[in-house]
C-alpha cells in the first residue's frame, strides 16, 4: 500500500471499502440488516441481528451487513451504508427517521422500519434520502445512532434501563379559550403528568387532549397569583397514548398571556 498515491483513493459513496469489518455470523444475517457485536471468535467479532424488542440487542457496537452471511460463516459488515433500490414509500418524506425494528425478519433490511416501535427501544440509525417505492434510498449509520431511547412502561425485573422523561414546556399566550396544538409528534408518547404556572393574577386551568380531542389531563393553578402552580390530580389512562404523527392539544380557561404549560410524557 506504500506505493498507492493518495489522489487515487476515492471517497466512499455507497460505503467505504476501507472501513469494512470481517465478522462471523452467530445466526443467518441478511444484506442491509443492522447487527450488533455479541462476542468474538479468535481475531474476529461475532454478530447477531439487532432487535429493538430484546434487551441488550441494540447496545454496544452496531454495524450493517454488506451482504447475506450464513450462520457460522464469515462476511463483511460496515459502520455505515447507503441502502439503495429499496421501498421507502412508507416513510412519507425525505429526512424521515429509520428505526431498528422490534421484529428481525429474514430478508434484506428486514429489521429496519420507518415507524417507531411501541414498547421497545426506539433506535434511530438512519434517514430516508430518496422517497420512492422502487428506487428509494436511506443512509444507515448504526455505528453512531442518532438516538437510543426506551419506549413504554418498565416491567418488573429484566434489568430494564430507565428512559428519559420528555418535557414539553409551552409559553401559553391568550386568556380564556386559548389553545395550542403540537402537530406531527415524531414518535409515540405516553402522557404521564402536566401542570400550569400562572403568569399573573389569574387562575388558569389547563386541559391536555389527545389526537381525537379526548381529555387526558386537567389541572388548575393553586391560586390567582403570579407564579401559582397547579398540578394534575388524575389522568384519563384511556387517552394517554398519542401515536407518532398525531397531535397533542392544549387548551385553557381564565389565564393570562404569560402563563406556562408543562406536559410530561415518556416514549410509548
Amino acid at each position: 500500500m506504500a506505493n498507492l498515491k493518495q489522489k487515487y483513493i476515492k471517497p466512499g459513496r455507497d460505503f467505504n471499502y476501507s472501513e469494512g469489518v470481517k465478522v462471523k455470523a452467530t445466526e443467518a444475517v441478511y444484506q442491509d440488516q443492522v447487527v450488533y457485536v455479541d462476542g468474538s471468535s479468535g481475531p474476529f467479532l461475532t454478530v447477531s441481528i439487532a432487535d429493538a424488542d430484546a434487551a441488550g440487542e441494540t447496545n454496544g457496537r452496531m454495524l450493517i451487513a454488506k451482504h447475506d452471511i450464513a450462520a457460522g460463516e464469515y462476511g463483511i459488515c460496515l459502520p455505515w451504508k447507503l441502502v439503495t433500490d429499496f421501498n421507502t414509500s412508507a416513510a412519507g418524506a425525505v429526512g424521515d427517521p429509520v428505526y431498528i425494528s422490534a421484529t428481525t425478519g429474514t430478508s434484506r433490511a428486514s429489521n429496519l422500519t420507518f415507524t417507531a416501535p411501541t414498547g421497545s427501544r426506539q433506535v434511530v440509525v438512519g434517514r430516508v434520502t430518496v422517497d420512492n417505492a422502487t428506487t428509494g434510498a436511506m443512509m444507515i449509520c448504526p455505528s453512531a445512532p442518532e438516538s437510543n431511547e426506551k419506549g413504554g412502561l418498565i416491567s418488573a425485573g429484566g434489568g430494564r434501563q430507565a428512559q428519559d422523561l420528555l418535557t414539553f414546556t409551552v409559553a401559553f399566550p391568550g386568556t380564556s379559550g386559548a389553545s395550542i396544538t403540537l402537530t406531527s409528534l415524531p414518535y409515540p408518547i405516553l402522557l404521564v403528568d402536566a401542570y400550569i404556572i400562572a403568569g399573573d393574577n389569574s387562575q388558569p386551568e389547563l386541559t391536555v387532549l389527545d389526537n381525537g380531542d379526548n381529555t387526558c389531563i386537567t389541572c388548575t393553578a393553586a391560586a390567582a397569583s403570579a407564579g401559582a402552580i397547579g398540578r394534575a390530580a388524575t389522568l384519563a389512562k384511556a387517552n394517554q397514548d398519542i401515536a407518532a404523527g398525531e397531535t397533542m392539544k392544549l387548551t385553557k380557561t381564565n389565564g393570562h398571556a404569560n402563563d406556562i404549560a408543562v406536559v410530561q410524557a415518556i416514549r410509548a
